[in-house]
């Protein structure tokens, strides 16, 4: 497992008040499902993968984003605000069809999803949502 298990808290109405929640899986869903703008169709299409996807970011089972720049030997850790991102994909490869999430873990238990987007090949990604400061292109790939 690379990193401890994670939840994901963010603003909730409660009693007619906003305070900070702990989200549930169905939750986090919904939150996914609002940032990539996915439609019916594609939430049925891609509803299961979302799932997978979350079950896998929730369990510690992502894995640290890599990448080579031309030319170089070695990998380097891709970093948001000095943390590492991580990726938690579920699905088959092909545009459309798999869901991966990007995040980072700086309190080592709260997670943030920082991109939402899908494998197109084993190691190139499709991005289709992403935190506004993280800069990254609609796709990358990965070493």
């Amino acid at each position: 497992m690379p990193h401890e298990p994670l939840t994901m808290s963010g603003p909730r109405n409660v009693n007619g008040k906003t305070e900070m929640a702990r989200y549930s899986s169905d939750e986090i869903k919904q939150w996914i499902v609002g940032k990539a703008n996915f439609s019916a169709n594609e939430l049925s299409t891609r509803g299961s993968n979302i799932s997978g996807a979350i079950e896998k970011f929730a369990g510690g089972h992502g894995t640290a984003c890599k990448w080579k720049a031309p030319g170089d030997k070695n990998s380097h850790i891709i970093k948001y605000h000095h943390n590492t991102v991580y990726h938690a994909s579920n699905g088959p490869k092909g545009k459309g069809t798999s869901v991966s999430l990007f995040y980072t873990n700086p309190q080592h238990k709260d997670g943030k999803i920082i991109g939402i987007g899908g494998h197109i090949t084993s190691d190139t990604y499709e991005i289709e949502w992403h935190a506004p400061d993280w800069h990254i292109g609609k796709t990358f790939e990965l070493s």
